[in-house]
C-alpha cells in the first residue's frame, strides 16, 4: 500500500477513535454522577452504546498502530522496495544466480529512484573492478523511462572506445516471463569533471587541452554513427587521476534523423544548453553538443560555469550578455519567432572580451573557446575542426580523423508499450552475450588509441614518459601563457573514492519548470 494511502487512513481512524473516547468518557462521567445519587438501574440503551463505543475504541486502536507500523516499515519513495529492503549480501546471491562465482560485490556507491549502482570485482576479467547496475521493475511502470535504459544499452554495445563508457556485461533473467530487474556492469572511473571543477584544484593548460581533445575524440565517434548525445556536461565526463577521460549517459541521445521529439523530454541541464535548445528550435544537430563541450572549456578556464541561467528567458540573457548580441541573420536562423523577438527588444550587447574574463589562458585557448560558442549553430566550428585547431596540435593525431562507426538505428517506433520494450532489453542482452560489444563496426581503415599524457596521481614523482613515442603530450610550448602551467604538475584529483560508473543514480529527468518563463510573456 502507498505511504500516502496508509498516511490518509491513519488520519481517518485517528478522528474516530478520538471521538469514541470522548463519547466513552462522557457517558463514563455519567454513569459516576448515577451511581454517586444512587441510582441503582441504568438504561439498557445507556449500556448497549458505551459497550459499542468501547468496541469502536478498540478497532481503531488497533488499526492505527498497524497503520503506524507499515508506515515506518514502508521506504520512502526515492527508494523502491525492491533495493530498499536487500543488503549486499542479498544483491550478491541475485547477481550469483545470474553469473555463478564471477563477482564479487564490495559496496554500494550510488542509489536512485529505480536502481543502485554497486562496486564490484569481476573475478573472469582479471580481478578488474567494475560498476554495476541494477535495474528495478520500477522502471517498466513508464515506457519513456524503460526506453532510455534500453536507448543506453545498445549505445554502449554499439561503441566500443577508450573515450567511451564500455558496456562489460548485461545479465537478465533466463526466463523472459519473469523479467523484472537486470543488472548493467560497466566500466568504473575515479571521479568526473564536476567534482574536479568542485575541488578547487589548478588546472594547467596542459590538462585542460587533454581533456578537452579525449572528449572532442569521444563526441567524433559518436557523431560519425549519426547521434547527438544532447547531455554534455561536466558530470557526464568521467576522469581517472591518470587523466583518461570517457564521455557516459546515452539515455537522452537521439539519431540525429529523429526530430519528432524535441521538448517533449529533457534536454541536457540548462546550463549547458546551445542557444538553439534554449530558444524553443523544432531542429538541431550535432553542434548542441559542440556548445556544451564549449561550456565545459570556459568552465575549465575559469572554475566556474559560464552561463548560470535561472530560467529558459534567463538563460538566453546570461548567453546574449556573454557573447553578445548576433547579427539580425543569426537571430532570424534560430529558435522560435517569439524568441527571435525578445532577442531584438533587448538591445545590443558587445562582442565577448574573452582576454578579459581569462586572463591566463592562451590565445589559442580563447580562439578555440570563442568558436565553440558560436550564437549561430551553421557558424560554429564542428568537432572535426576543433579537433584541428591550433590550441591542440601537440595531440591531434589524424589517425582519429578518420574514426567511423556504422550509423545506428534507434528503431523506437517500433516499441510502443512496456511488454515490447522489455523484450527489445532481453533481446539486446542476448546479442550482447553472442556478439560482445562494438555491435555498430568500426568502418574505418585506421585506428589508432587516443594519445596519452604526462599524468601522476602521485605529487613526489615526476610524471612518466608515454610508451609510445608517436604520442604527442603537453609541452612548455603549449602552456606557456597559463602562469599555472607546469609539465610535471600531477591531476591530484579529490575523488569520491568509490569510483563512478556511467549513471550512479538512475532518476527521472527532470523536465522544465512549469511555470518557466515564455519568450512570449
Amino acid at each position: 500500500m502507498h505511504r500516502d494511502s496508509i498516511a490518509l487512513i491513519m488520519c481517518v481512524l485517528f478522528c474516530f477513535l478520538f471521538y469514541n473516547v470522548s463519547e466513552c468518557f462522557y457517558f463514563s462521567l455519567s454513569i459516576t454522577f448515577f451511581m454517586m445519587h444512587k441510582v441503582r438501574t441504568i438504561q439498557l440503551e445507556v449500556r448497549i452504546y458505551l459497550f459499542f463505543c468501547c468496541c469502536c475504541c478498540c478497532c481503531c486502536c488497533f488499526f492505527t498502530f498497524h497503520s503506524i507500523f507499515l508506515l515506518l516499515l514502508l521506504p520512502s519513495p526515492s527508494m523502491p522496495a525492491s533495493s530498499a529492503t536487500m543488503s549486499l549480501a542479498d544483491f550478491q546471491r541475485e547477481i550469483d544466480g545470474l553469473a555463478p562465482g564471477r563477482y564479487t560485490l564490495e559496496r554500494t556507491i550510488g542509489a536512485g529512484s529505480y536502481g543502485v549502482v554497486i562496486r564490484a570485482v569481476d573475478r573472469q576479467d582479471g580481478n578488474s573492478l567494475v560498476a554495476i547496475k541494477r535495474v528495478n521493475k520500477e522502471i517498466f511502470d513508464e515506457v519513456i523511462l524503460a526506453k532510455r535504459i534500453l536507448r543506453e544499452i545498445k549505445l554502449l554495445a554499439h561503441f566500443d572506445d577508450e573515450n567511451i563508457i564500455g558496456l562489460k556485461n548485461v545479465l537478465t533473467p533466463q526466463n523472459e516471463d519473469h523479467f523484472e530487474h537486470f543488472y548493467i556492469i560497466m566500466n568504473i572511473m575515479e571521479t568526473d569533471l564536476r567534482q574536479v571543477l568542485r575541488s578547487g584544484q589548478q588546472l594547467t593548460e596542459a590538462h585542460i587541452q587533454f581533456f578537452l581533445y579525449q572528449a572532442l575524440r569521444a563526441l567524433h565517434i559518436i557523431h560519425s554513427a549519426g547521434v547527438i548525445h544532447r547531455d554534455i556536461t561536466p558530470a557526464n565526463i568521467l576522469v581517472n587521476t591518470n587523466c583518461d577521460l570517457k564521455i557516459c549517459d546515452f539515455g537522452l541521445a537521439k539519431e540525429e534523423s529523429d526530430q519528432g521529439e524535441y521538448m517533449t523530454d529533457y534536454v541536457t541541464m540548462r546550463w549547458y544548453r546551445a542557444p538553439e535548445l534554449v530558444m524553443e528550435d523544432k531542429k538541431y544537430s550535432t553542434q548542441i553538443d559542440v556548445w556544451g563541450l564549449g561550456c565545459i572549456l570556459g568552465e575549465l578556464l575559469g572554475s566556474r560555469p559560464l552561463f548560470q541561467g535561472k530560467d529558459r528567458v534567463n538563460q538566453l540573457d546570461k548567453i546574449v550578455d556573454i557573447i553578445g548580441t548576433p547579427s539580425e541573420a543569426d537571430i532570424d536562423a534560430v529558435g522560435s519567432a517569439a524568441a527571435q523577438k525578445y532577442i531584438k527588444k533587448k538591445g545590443m550587447r558587445p562582442p565577448p572580451d574573452w582576454r578579459a574574463r581569462y586572463p591566463n589562458a592562451s590565445p589559442a585557448a580563447l580562439d578555440l573557446l570563442a568558436r565553440m560558442l558560436v550564437f549561430n549553430p551553421n557558424k560554429r566550428i564542428t568537432v572535426l575542426e576543433a579537433m584541428r585547431h591550433p590550441f591542440l596540435a601537440d595531440l591531434h593525431d589524424t589517425a582519429d580523423d578518420h574514426i567511423h562507426y556504422k550509423l545506428f538505428a534507434f528503431n523506437e517506433n517500433e516499441h510502443k508499450n512496456i511488454k515490447d520494450v522489455k523484450r527489445a532489453i532481453y533481446v539486446e542482452s542476448i546479442r550482447f552475450h553472442q556478439q560482445g560489444p562494438a555491435g555498430g563496426e568500426v568502418v574505418s581503415s585506421a585506428v589508432t588509441a587516443a594519445p596519452s599524457v604526462a599524468c601522476s596521481v602521485s605529487p613526489a614523482q615526476p610524471s612518466p614518459q608515454p610508451s609510445n613515442p608517436s604520442s604527442p603530450q603537453p609541452t612548455a610550448a603549449t602552456a606557456n601563457n597559463n602562469n599555472n602551467s607546469n609539465n610535471n604538475q600531477p591531476l591530484s584529483v579529490t575523488a569520491r573514492g568509490d569510483g563512478r560508473s556511467a549513471q550512479q543514480t538512475i532518476e527521472k529527468d527532470v523536465p522544465e519548470n512549469e511555470n518557466d518563463k515564455n519568450f512570449d510573456r
